[in-house]
């Protein structure tokens, strides 16, 4: 009993509460539409993650990170990391939403509000929800 009151007492000490050591929040999935919102609302910015030769449309203002630099070593993906602003949500696109949830999960973990959703082009084909996915957001690189 000792031992234990004193370890929780050297936690207290430290100040090493269950804040300290909690796993940063998970990112989320979310619409495109409220992707669109939080721009509109200027709460947002994206990050488009694709490689360079992915990208023939593009969404408007997005600032881009190809996947094949998101690492915790990577010099560019800390100096992109620290352009970054803190008070807006950091949302993350790739055309499946898997590159786009590691990079969203990479940042939450530097401390970073993230989310992530997955962009439809106009090469895909027709869905009948597609007005509710990412095709409006996209505009042509070209």
């Amino acid at each position: 009993m000792k031992t234990k009151l004193s370890f929780l007492l050297g936690i207290s000490v430290l100040g090493l509460g269950a804040q300290a050591i909690a796993a940063p929040p998970a990112p989320r999935a979310i619409e495109p539409k409220e992707v669109l919102g939080l721009l509109v609302n200027d709460f947002a910015v994206v990050v488009d993650v694709r490689e360079a030769e992915e990208r023939t449309e593009t969404i408007d203002k997005a600032r881009w990170m190809p996947n094949s630099k998101i690492e915790d070593g990577n010099a560019e993906w800390k100096t992109f990391l620290s352009k970054l602003p803190k008070d807006k949500t950091i949302v993350f696109h790739c055309v499946a939403g898997a590159r786009a949830e590691h990079a969203a999960s990479m940042a939450a973990a530097q401390g970073f509000k993230t989310a992530y959703f997955e962009a439809v082009f106009p090469a895909d084909p027709p869905a009948a929800d597609s007005a509710s996915r990412g095709r409006f957001l996209l505009r042509s690189a070209k």
